[in-house]
């Protein structure tokens, strides 16, 4: 969030004593909305393991754990879907509220609501009523809550499907690089964007409009759209992806089949995961990660069943350059027609703002609308219902990759790899979401929404999947699926160094172990580094005085990224000036700005199809990029490259959203700590080109062998608790960090001997 909090004299006594609000972990409930009484046990890792005799009670419990230690994250979450922010942080919110809430998400929460089956609503309602019985248990409402002036509202079941949206929207890539280009249309022929943004000989060219719409003129985008994209990390933050793998029985150590997980998200304080295990009597048996504020296990296994996931990496969002016709009238795909306005209206405490969203018939206008044309997204999100919760419902039941695999058939509005492993041996692949079907565009740049031959036409009838490959193992992590259709599914992927370096730890004559799936989501070695600096440094002076220890230390450099790694801070510190003196030229130092928050390394002019395009002489350039990175890494870490070290400026912080208001809020916040790892490393530790602070990180990871269940390990960077300073906001933080297996126990035995909080949640 970029919101502040102004503390006021109030505010500022509630943030001084957080521990009001915490919960006594070891008081049960009475009254609670169950069949018959629920034991809820927290093993000493911070796992909450839930006994229930029915799904519907084990759905309460864990609703109960969500309201309890995570009240405040997920009402923050509710309000930033549905524009409820301004009655917390006022006049500064009205923006972002009139947009949101113009997109319209409740009513489409509720439509998603009705198109549930029986089972998926009552999941939903059950667990919205533990939502509330837990935040109603605290002694206090949470300390933020209090700091507002606040409460926490009663939560409805619509409200985990808005988190969905939410969700979704985070995960499509290429939003900020389609509004770069927009941005920077007056600088970039086709000739020129091309050249900065075509990677792979697969994706596909820019289009042949380009240079014709490039200079049609829009407004500029509105504040409430502008103030979505910055509150949401799309202004500067495209995600990158995360890894899973599945291991075939025939390539184990066990004999049978492993799954490993771990998706890369941006993670705060607190923790994204809330990991859980539910068991009822009646069927439900389930362990993993619940996102906190919905009803269902992202990545986990049940008794039969192991799912990890990744980011397809999908083109779900476009956006179109549409003709005004009159004063409400546009153009759209050869028609005219007029604009529908959506009035809503904004609440502040003691009043409320009216607010208006424009929309034509592919989507919401984001543009101001005083010039010859106005900007639209089109988002395949506002198009049906997001039914993707159904989907990981329906993989906590299913026994087999087979089930597992008939579960994308749900619409979906997020595009995820679905990664499979059975107790049988069978491992599987399939793609969930549902996709545009584009028509005469490649999804690379806003198009010409005016023309009757460019646009979407449905949706995409077929996407990938795999069943027992013969190799013994499939792997995701982003890279361009392989068949034509992945042109038709985004107009680019990951670059795949991650996918490499797994691949050859996965294809080596070695049995698989869980030991060695933890080994490999730890490998920061940097395959991308390995392939890029050796040709970088071809022909460059190595005896300049002042780029030298430079070059010395990139010479020796085993292209690992570990926290005392010189040749990780070396590298950044030499692509970032390269970047600068290649593109400032053209670009200017508004559009190298920008540039450098949007594209990252794996993903920068050194990667183009046509390196030197902006480059009249490379040997030459690489030489002033060394010398100006070389002398500010001196200037900043001393003059002895043995002192320098990458985790010295690759940090992370796991913020807390009120920490930026107030000094005294910073402890609320956890780090920064070194971080390890790059964007290109299976240990993910994603950095921008101009700051080499860790922003996407492996949000949690999952090793699961099919054979022993106990013997799965689940690790995040964090804690249960989501109360500010609690003991167990972090309790999992050092074990990440370190890379040490921390245990998601199983049995019923396992379990007992592992309680440390044991209660009952009585009716």
């Amino acid at each position: 969030m970029t919101l502040l909090l102004w503390l006021s004299g109030c505010a500022s006594l509630a943030v001084l004593s957080p521990q009001k609000s915490w919960p006594d972990l070891d008081a049960g409930l009475g009254g609670a909305a169950v069949s018959a009484p629920v034991e809820l046990i927290t093993d000493t890792y911070g796992v909450h393991h839930v006994r229930a005799a029915t799904v519907a009670d084990a759905w309460f419990a864990a609703g109960y754990v969500h309201g309890r230690d995570r009240a405040f994250q997920i009402d923050l979450t509710r309000r930033l879907a549905f524009g409820g922010l301004s009655e917390w942080f006022g006049e500064d919110a009205v923006a972002l509220d009139g947009f949101t809430g113009g997109l319209e998400l409740r009513a489409r929460a509720e439509k998603a609501y009705a198109a549930l089956s029986e089972r998926d609503r009552a999941a939903l309602d059950a667990y919205a009523a533990g939502v509330n019985a837990g935040a109603g248990s605290l002694p206090k409402p949470p300390v933020e809550h209090r700091a507002l002036g606040s409460s926490f509202e009663p939560w409805l079941p619509t409200d985990s499907l808005g988190v969905g949206y939410l969700q979704a929207w985070t995960l499509t890539p290429s939003v900020p690089r389609k509004l770069f280009a927009w941005e920077q249309r007056g600088k970039l022929d086709a000739s020129a964007l091309e050249a900065l943004v075509r990677f792979d000989v697969n994706d596909p060219p820019v289009d042949p409009w380009w240079d014709t719409l490039r200079g049609e003129s829009t407004g500029e985008l509105t504040d409430g759209f502008q103030a979505f994209l910055k509150n949401t990390g799309k202004w500067e933050r495209p995600p990158a992806g995360s890894n899973a793998w599945v291991v075939g029985p025939e390539r184990t150590a066990t004999g049978g089949a492993l799954l490993a997980s771990d998706p890369h998200l941006v993670q705060r304080t607190p923790s994204l995961w809330v990991p859980l295990h539910l068991h009822s009597d009646d069927g439900l048996d389930v362990a993993g990660v619940t996102l906190a504020g919905a009803p269902a296990f992202l990545v986990g296994h049940n008794a039969h069943l192991a799912w990890g996931l990744t980011n397809v990496q999908a083109d779900t969002v476009d956006f179109a350059v549409v003709p005004r016709n009159g004063e409400q009238g546009v153009v759209v795909e050869g028609k005219p027609e007029v604009m529908r306005t959506v009035r809503t209206s904004v609440r502040l405490k003691g009043r409320s703002v009216p607010s208006e969203t424009r929309w034509t018939s592919i989507g919401p206008v984001i543009s101001e609308i005083d010039a010859d044309n106005v900007l639209v997204m089109r988002w395949q999100a506002l198009e049906q219902p997001d039914l993707a919760l159904a989907t990981f419902l329906d993989l906590s039941h299913a026994a087999s990759v087979a089930e597992g695999q008939e579960s994308v058939e749900h619409t979906s509005a997020a595009a995820l790899n679905l990664l499979l492993a059975d107790d049988s041996g069978s491992i599987g692949w399939s793609v969930l979401g549902t996709l545009p079907r584009r028509r005469g565009i490649s999804g690379r740049t806003p198009y010409p929404g005016g023309r009757a031959d460019l646009g979407w036409q449905g949706t995409l009838d077929r996407l990938p999947a795999e069943l027992n490959p013969e190799r013994g193992y499939i792997a995701s992590a982003n890279q361009r699926p392989d068949g034509g259709v992945s042109r038709a599914i985004a107009s680019e992927f990951d670059p795949g160094w991650r996918q490499q370096t797994i691949h050859e730890a996965l294809s080596a004559d070695v049995a698989q172990s869980g030991d060695h799936a933890r080994m490999l989501q730890a490998s920061t070695y940097d395959a991308r580094s390995a392939a890029v600096v050796p040709d970088f440094l071809d022909g460059v002076d190595r005896s300049h005085p002042l780029s030298s220890p430079c070059v010395e230390v990139l010479d020796a450099w085993d292209f690992t990224t570990g926290v005392q790694s010189a040749g990780a801070l070396v590298w950044w510190a030499t692509e970032q000036q390269y970047v600068r003196l290649a593109l400032e030229p053209t670009l200017g130092e508004d559009g190298l700005r920008r540039y450098l928050q949007v594209y990252r390394p794996g993903r920068s002019v050194l990667d183009s199809l046509k390196p030197d395009y902006f480059v009249n002489d490379r040997i030459a350039l690489a030489e002033d990029a060394l010398e100006r990175a070389c002398v500010e890494i001196i200037a900043t870490q001393g003059p002895n490259s043995a002192d320098w070290q990458w985790g010295s400026v690759h940090q992370l912080t796991l913020g807390h959203p009120f920490s930026a208001a107030s000094e005294r809020l910073a402890p609320w916040s956890l780090g920064p700590v070194p971080l390890a790892g790059s964007n290109n490393t299976v240990a993910a530790g994603g950095h921008r080109l101009d700051d080499a602070r860790a922003d996407w990180v492996q949000s949690v990871r999952m090793v699961v062998p099919l054979n022993d269940l106990d013997a799965a390990t689940l690790v995040h960077p964090g804690g249960p608790s989501g109360h500010p300073m609690h003991p167990e906001r972090d309790t999992q933080l050092q074990a990440w960090l370190d890379h040490t297996p921390v245990p998601l126990l199983w049995s019923p035995e396992a379990v007992d001997a592992a309680a440390e909080h044991r209660i009952v949640l009585a009716p």
